[in-house]
């Protein structure tokens, strides 16, 4: 039987992912396949259900709106995962144990580490959003040495909860929050 890997998301027939995923499954040979598990919005407790209960499904991605609310239902989370309190990516095995992974804020860690980029940890930085991959990047960029963000988010009230919570989770400075017109101007 084919291993099954999902997106999970909401809204994400857009996605070119599992384009992506099963072009490199079909050239290496990997007896697997990768689709959408788009799902609505309100619907993760029964995106976990259906994960869990379907033996073909050995892992996958989970995109918006879904990051956050996902790391509560691993049963396992890795470092990462567990200090950004997010989900990007996710194994599930044998014994139908979730292990979350957040690949977001790792790879953006090891980008930041280059050689070439050492000179901007010092910097405050910028970040879109208020979402799970947005807390991956200041997780990133606090590991990073930065001390201080400001947020720009098309949703001000929601922006200015999600600054009060980066605060106490990641010991950073939220500078300033932007409508993303005054932060782009």
């Amino acid at each position: 039987m084919k291993k099954l890997f999902v997106l999970l998301g909401s809204e994400i027939q857009y996605s070119k992912s599992p384009i992506v995923y099963n072009s490199w499954f079909q050239k290496d040979n990997i007896s697997a396949h990768y689709t959408l598990l788009d799902m609505p919005k309100n619907s993760l407790p029964a995106a976990i259900r259906r994960i869990r209960q379907e033996p073909s499904i050995h892992g996958g991605n989970v995109t918006t709106p879904f990051k956050v609310g996902f790391a509560n239902y691993c049963d396992v989370l890795s470092n990462e995962a567990k200090e950004i309190a997010a989900v990007n990516t996710f194994v599930k095995n044998d014994d139908n144990i979730i292990t979350g992974y957040n690949t977001d804020a790792v790879a953006l860690l090891c980008f930041l580490q280059k050689p070439e980029f050492q000179y901007l940890s010092g910097f405050p930085a910028i970040v879109f959003g208020t979402g799970g991959a947005a807390k991956a990047s200041i997780w990133a960029l606090s590991k990073f040495g930065v001390q201080e963000v400001e947020i720009a988010s098309s949703h001000s009230i929601r922006a200015k909860e999600f600054g009060e919570e980066i605060e106490k989770q990641f010991s950073i400075h939220v500078n300033a929050i932007y409508s993303y017109e005054k932060a782009v101007s």
